[in-house]
């Protein structure tokens, strides 16, 4: 009887090699593909908070100086304390930055009708139809008007702020915090009424706070430079009261690599409604 061989035989040590080889390849490849597909993700996840971010910011500035509201000028003092009555007419609700255009030498106060990292005005909480809006314009428990500040602190570069500040009013200068130079025939900011121990803040809210060490967030608000001075308000004003150029520029780097940074810049104006 004959019998069958059998010809069927096993992968030889090559072969099996040679799979192996090219299946570790094919998933070398999947796995580059895989990485790269969430690296990708993740930069446009990044870019598009950011994006989300600085949009969302600057509505926020852009509808409060759009409500900003003038504070009415009272009080004053020369440079031996003698009251006057007849005190410049505040020229703006946004006073930093000033429309003046000297640098008065406060944090963020640059000049030229510019600030950087931060805006400082007077906003109503309430609405122009209620009774009491006009009657408590200003009252520092109640009042209708409050002092609110945009700012990115010197310590903690990442964080943007808003933050909303009682308004007490001052018989010799106008009011703790904005007061009337009638020697330099201008209103000044007083930068200790802001400082957060000083006990004036109402409330303190993050706007933008971006996770790593070393992101930074930046903004500057810029007047346009009238072609000639003002001097209706009684002071001489270089820089437009009513409108204001905004940018703001927020800087990430993925999990704090300087190599992998994702920036994002946006600019806008911003007008003053009620005059």
């Amino acid at each position: 009887m004959l019998k069958l061989r059998k010809t069927s035989r096993g992968m030889t040590l090559t072969e099996i090699m040679v799979a192996v080889a090219l299946f570790g390849i094919l998933s070398l490849m999947v796995t580059n593909l895989i990485i790269s597909s969430s690296q990708s993700y993740t930069m446009g996840r990044e870019r598009q908070n950011l994006r989300n971010s600085v949009s969302y910011v600057l509505q926020n500035m852009k509808l409060d100086i759009s409500r900003s509201y003038l504070l009415p000028a009272r009080g004053g003092y020369d440079s031996n304390s003698n009251i006057f009555s007849n005190v410049p007419r505040i020229p703006s609700p946004v006073i930093l930055p000033n429309c003046y255009g000297y640098d008065s030498g406060i944090d963020g106060d640059l000049g030229g009708g510019r600030s950087e990292n931060r805006l400082i005005m007077s906003v109503p909480r309430r609405s122009m139809d209620d009774p009491d809006f006009y009657n408590k314009l200003v009252d520092y428990n109640d009042g209708t008007l409050r002092f609110v500040e945009y700012v990115v602190p010197n310590a903690q570069l990442n964080t943007i702020y808003r933050r909303t500040y009682k308004i007490r009013t001052n018989s010799l200068t106008g009011y703790d915090g904005y007061r009337a130079n009638i020697a330099q025939m201008k209103w000044t900011l007083d930068d200790s009424y802001f400082k957060t121990g000083a006990g004036n803040m109402i409330s303190d809210q993050i706007m933008a706070q971006l996770p790593g060490i070393f992101d930074v967030i930046n903004f500057t608000v810029q007047r346009p430079q009238l072609s000639s001075p003002n001097y209706q308000y009684g002071s001489t004003i270089n820089f437009d009261p009513y409108h204001m150029e905004i940018n703001l520029v927020m800087t990430s780097y993925q999990n704090d690599d300087k190599s992998k940074q994702y920036m994002y810049e946006e600019q806008t104006t911003a007008s003053i409604v009620a005059r």
